[in-house]
């Protein structure tokens, strides 16, 4: 038996002029795994666990990211809605002719427009029975320019797993500006304005704009992503040191 009891592929465009962008896997035990498929721009996996605890590892750089932050909401019985992950592809990428699978009760396929510019895809967690939230989710865009081109709906699982691909329809939709000092734990780059700004589904948590000084937000969670990554040190550090030494034999 399938340790899987949800597979979600999404597909954008109709084949030939198709290609899978990402695919969703939700585990028995309550994982989510969410992973991306740009060929020729980014690949990447999304974990996130049971637990609440998630990480990335992003094929591009090697490195498995945001590893020892406090565990988010956990999935199982979630109340509400949670974005559990959103990513962009700015540019169109080449078509690989994927078919999608034949479906069945674990496998489903969201199969989107063709994006002429770009696309943005997100994958929410929504508590189970919420139609209405799920439906109003549907109709948000991220941003003007970015409108809500397709959806998918899991509700056979606990919590119930949405993903919406969203078209750009212009090539500056918003603004990438990045900022310095890079600070420890964050990308050093911010979206001006954030998805959803101004709209039911903002992101809680302070805006920032070119010029200002950062929130303190940001500057306690950097404090916060430092200590974190010295803690391990400084217990290595002190073991080595309390080590009792090494006695010579004497013939």
């Amino acid at each position: 038996m399938s340790k899987n009891v949800l597979e979600i592929d999404v597909v954008i465009g109709q084949p030939p002029d198709s290609i899978r962008v990402a695919k969703v896997v939700l585990l028995k035990k309550g994982d989510l795994y969410i992973s991306r498929f740009a060929p020729n721009f980014i690949t990447s996996k999304h974990s996130y666990h049971e637990s609440g605890i998630s990480h990335m590892y992003v094929d591009l750089i090697k490195q498995r990211l945001r590893e020892g932050e406090p565990a988010g909401r956990k999935l199982r019985g979630l109340k509400g809605h949670l974005m559990v992950d959103a990513w962009a592809c700015p540019t169109l990428l080449e078509p690989t002719g994927y078919t999608p699978k034949p479906e069945t009760r674990v496998r489903r396929t969201l199969l989107a427009p063709k994006a002429e510019i770009g696309w943005y895809c997100f994958v929410w967690a929504i508590e189970r029975g919420r139609k209405g939230l799920v439906e109003r989710i549907g109709q948000t865009n991220p941003w003007p320019d970015i409108p809500v081109a397709a959806s998918l709906l899991a509700d056979s699982t606990d919590p119930w797993i949405l993903v919406t691909i969203c078209n750009w329809t212009s090539r500056q939709p918003y603004q990438l500006v990045q900022y310095a000092p890079a600070l420890p734990g964050r990308v050093p780059f911010a979206l001006v304005p954030d998805a959803f700004e101004d709209t039911w589904l903002e992101r809680p948590g302070n805006r920032w704009q070119p010029g200002e000084p950062f929130p303190e937000a940001w500057l306690r969670d950097a404090e916060e992503y430092v200590a974190r990554h010295q803690a391990p040190q400084e217990r290595g550090s002190n073991r080595s040191n309390s080590a009792p030494g090494r006695k010579q034999h004497t013939p």
